[in-house]
């Protein structure tokens, strides 16, 4: 297979900003994930710790 040196000066000369691009690409929606995950986990700390005070005031009224 013979690569002609226009294709590869096209390609170096190409390539960082490609690199750069994807890299960009992948961050962001690396970002994306992690935020999406700490919101789900969030939501699902705070609907837990609603959930104990009640449980707790109510298992703290039966005792007294």
């Amino acid at each position: 297979s013979f690569v002609r040196t226009e294709d590869l000066n096209e390609l170096a000369r190409s390539w960082p900003t490609k690199r750069k691009e994807i890299g960009e690409a992948l961050r962001t929606k690396h970002r994306k994930a992690i935020q999406r995950k700490d919101k789900y986990r969030v939501f699902n700390h705070r609907r837990r710790q609603n959930q104990h005070p009640t449980s707790n005031h109510s298992s703290k009224s039966n005792i007294d």
